[in-house]
């Protein structure tokens, strides 16, 4: 593993690794200029580098974006006035660049710096799945319904946006069963059960169970890391699935409830403290739902439901 840092001719410095690409380049860059960077990005997709351009989707960039036929462009809106405001590219699955510098026309006036990364395969792949999930909102959010919560306030309802968050409980018994439910929750943590369904082995069958997994082995090889980055795609994908095929509706996120002082309850016997922590969430949902729901308002009515036995 090699990394460096640059702060002046930035551009020639990305120019530079970017002529070194093989087989792929992913760029994902809040503002690009294509005038300045089609000289490096046309050679390399006239001679068979896979290149995928990602930017925010604006008048600046649409002003300046031609690409040619034979890179793949995918232009990021995001709701509101929030911005995708990366600034990242993959050479290769082997080497990240990244930092504050965008690719923009007057970028090299500003202080600004990146980091060149290379062969550290776990960074690559978190900057693969990064790349791939913003792919998914790019394709996804046409798509998905705006769902308005009808939750009753005096003589009004809530109206506050919704989206629905699917439970996995644990495996169970001989026949590893185990409890899924899909809740709809809004932002203000109104929640509505929509559905409860057992289910066999589904662990198994999305693949939390598996372990050909090398993350932890100290050589840890491109070959490895692309082996690991599909396979956490693949169980992405199945518990995406096994939700809607279930319920007939999108989980926009998928947790378990977990307790978050789990030491001290064994250690001291202190009172558990129960939470909803997320295995998955959509990408068009990542900057909603939280990573963590603790015990609050109607979340406390899930962990009531889930785990009332101990709760």
């Amino acid at each position: 593993m090699r990394a460096r840092a640059f702060f002046d001719n930035i551009d020639n410095h990305i120019w530079i690794e970017l002529a070194k690409a093989q087989s792929s380049l992913r760029v994902c860059v809040a503002w690009i200029n294509w005038e300045k960077h089609s000289h490096v990005l046309s050679r390399l997709a006239s001679r068979g580098v896979k290149v995928e351009l990602m930017y925010n989707a604006d008048a600046s960039n649409s002003r300046y974006m031609t690409a040619p036929p034979g890179i793949a462009c995918f232009p990021v809106r995001m709701p509101g006035q929030a911005i995708m405001h990366n600034k990242f590219c993959v050479i290769d699955e082997a080497v990240v660049i990244t930092g504050s510098f965008n690719w923009s026309r007057t970028a090299p006036k500003h202080f600004e710096n990146i980091v060149v990364i290379e062969n550290d395969f776990r960074l690559v792949k978190s900057y693969l799945h990064e790349f791939e999930d913003l792919k998914k909102h790019y394709f996804d959010l046409p798509k998905l319904p705006y769902i308005q919560c009808d939750e009753p306030r005096g003589n009004t309802v809530c109206r506050r946006n919704a989206f629905h968050i699917g439970i996995l409980g644990r495996e169970t018994g001989i026949y590893a069963e185990s409890e899924i439910s899909l809740y709809s929750v809004c932002e203000n943590l109104h929640v509505r059960l929509i559905g409860r369904e057992f289910m066999q082995s589904l662990h198994t069958d999305i693949g939390l169970l598996r372990e050909d997994h090398y993350d932890d082995d100290l050589d840890y090889s491109r070959e490895k890391m692309l082996h690991d980055y599909e396979i956490e795609r693949d169980i992405d994908r199945k518990m995406e699935g096994a939700f809607l095929g279930t319920f007939n509706k999108s989980a926009h996120a998928v947790g378990y409830v977990a307790m978050l002082n789990e030491g001290y309850n064994l250690k001291y016997g202190a009172d558990p403290e129960w939470a909803i922590s997320m295995l998955w969430r959509h990408p068009c949902y990542r900057k909603t739902i939280p990573d963590v729901y603790e015990d609050d308002h109607g979340i406390g009515e899930i962990l009531l439901d889930r785990c009332g036995r101990t709760y």
